[in-house]
Parts: structure tokens; C-alpha cells; sequence
């Protein structure tokens, strides 16, 4: 779905309201992990928004953790004996349309206020002048490699889409082959979405 071709933007500083992951135990800023909730019917939701009622265990948001939270039924510990656990794979298909949905969002809201750089001719551009600061490209885009150089050179993150129909969707445009986010607020939001996506595949 998603791949990674040079390493994401990452945030640093203190890390604050640490949560631990029931699977693999490492601890990490609230806004990293996936909190999940019993439900109703006794099974797990994850708390996409964070303010479902009841207590909640976190996860890290890659295959291998859900795997083993999911399997090994550690969410048991922190939320007390759970009747249906939902199967692995069925959580991870849920949190990747979620995150789809998220950069789909994000993409549009960017494509209304201007801060998109949409085809590869603009993209060019947008490296050029300094202003890309990651870059979306379908597998079947015709300049992916002149672009991905690009921005091997100047250090920007690559997430690779399906193709140029998928990535032209996402922005609400018709098929194209690069978007590259020209803010640096939405080039973050883009680029944690994206690796958590590759981190699920």
C-alpha cells in the first residue's frame, strides 16, 4: 500500500505523558501509542480520538506489536479479562483505513489552502526553490526516479502510493504522479501519518 523510501520527519523533545505499549513495553508520548478500549459488547475498539470512556491500554502502532497484543491477549493485564478478541489482522486493517482517511484529510485541506505542490513539473519546482518538505509519489509516476534524487539530495522523506489514480484521489484531484507538502506543519502531519501506515503494512 504505503512504502518508505527515506527516513520520516521526527518531532524531537521531552517526551510527556508517556504510556507504555502492552506488547513490547516501550514507553512513549500518548499522541505515538493507540489507545484501546473495552467495548460494550466485550471486544476492543481502538480510541481513535482518545476520549472514549473507560479505562484504556496502548499499543504501538506497527504490525509486530499488534500481533503480539492482539495474540497473546495483553490487554487483558490492563483492562481485565476481554470476552472477543478481535484478531490481528482485523485491527490492522482498521487502524490503516483510519490512517488513510487521516492523510486523505490532511491532503485535501492542504490541496484548499494552497500548500501542495500537485505533478511532477510542480514538484521539480517546489525542490528547486526550496519548498518541498515531503514528497507523496505513485509507483507508476513517470519521473519517480528524477524525484526521488531530488529529494535524496535535499533530505526530504518519500512515501510511495499505489498509483496515480489512488494519490490523485487522496487530494481530490485527477490521477497524479507527486504531491509534495509545502508547509511545515502539514509536511510533519503528512510524514507521522505515512510511517505509521509503512509500520502496519
Amino acid at each position: 500500500m504505503m512504502e518508505r523510501t527515506a527516513e520520516p520527519v521526527v518531532d524531537k523533545g521531552r517526551v510527556r505523558q508517556g504510556r507504555t505499549c502492552v506488547a513490547c513495553r516501550r514507553t512513549a508520548p500518548r499522541a505515538e501509542l493507540l489507545r484501546v478500549v473495552r467495548s460494550p459488547e466485550g471486544g476492543l475498539v481502538i480510541d481513535w480520538r482518545g476520549n472514549l470512556a473507560g479505562r484504556g491500554a496502548h499499543v504501538c502502532p506497527n504490525r509486530r506489536c499488534f500481533e503480539i497484543a492482539f495474540g497473546k491477549r495483553r490487554f487483558d493485564r490492563g483492562l481485565g479479562p476481554v470476552e472477543r478478541y478481535p484478531a490481528a489482522e482485523e485491527m490492522l486493517a482498521s487502524a490503516r483505513h483510519a490512517t488513510m482517511r487521516q492523510i486523505e484529510t490532511l491532503l485535501r485541506s492542504a490541496t484548499g489552502a494552497r500548500a501542495l505542490a500537485a505533478g511532477s513539473e510542480a514538484c521539480e519546482r517546489a525542490f528547486a526553490e526550496g519548498r518541498a518538505l515531503t514528497l507523496l509519489l505513485a509507483k507508476d509516476a513517470a519521473a519517480r526516479e528524477r524525484l526521488v534524487a531530488r529529494a535524496s539530495q535535499g533530505g526530504v522523506p518519500v512515501y510511495t502510493m499505489d498509483s496515480k489514480e489512488v494519490l490523485g484521489a487522496m487530494a481530490g484531484r485527477p490521477a497524479t504522479g507527486a504531491l509534495a507538502a509545502l508547509d511545515a506543519g502539514l509536511a510533519r502531519a503528512l510524514a507521522k501519518a505515512c510511517a505509521r501506515l509503512v509500520a502496519m503494512s
